[in-house]
């Protein structure tokens, strides 16, 4: 019996180191989570920080966002006027290239009756030359053919 008694005394020390194994427990738990809500407080704590930085982030992002793009339509303010400059620049090129083709266009047709004006001087020196080579020939056809007694008078 004496064994009996020792198994009972096991026992019972076994069952009151559970029991104060469990206290103690939940006197951690309790120490842990004041509140009770099954989250340990200093826990909370470091979430409620992050929540915090991130809605500070949020808000600064929000701001930047704003001050970048005041008219609210997506895209940030300088971009839109680098883009509106860009537009300008291509624009006043384009009206550039066109003002110097046409200055091209028109120096070409100048050139072109300047030379045609020219070859037509030429043309008309050249028909003077040879009306000129046609009479002496003939002034030179019939003085021979005077001498050669063709031409008489009538």
């Amino acid at each position: 019996m004496d064994l009996k008694k020792m198994a009972q005394d096991l026992r019972a020390q076994a069952e009151n180191a559970l029991k104060e194994a469990e206290a103690k427990f939940n006197e951690v738990r309790a120490n842990l989570d004041k509140d009770g809500d099954g989250v340990p407080d200093a826990l909370e704590g470091v979430m409620n920080k992050a929540k915090q930085a991130t809605n500070q982030a949020r808000a600064k992002f929000d701001e930047l966002r704003a001050n970048l793009d005041k008219d609210g339509d997506g895209i940030p303010d300088n971009l839109e006027q680098l883009g509106q400059q860009a537009k300008q620049a291509a624009d006043q090129a384009k009206a550039k290239a066109d003002e110097l083709a046409a200055q091209v266009r028109s120096r070409a047709g100048e050139m072109g009756d300047q030379a045609r004006a020219k070859a037509q001087e030429a043309a008309s020196a050249a028909q003077a030359k040879l009306d000129e080579a046609k009479n002496a020939a003939q002034n030179l056809a019939d003085t021979a053919k005077d001498k050669m007694g063709g031409n008489k008078p009538s």
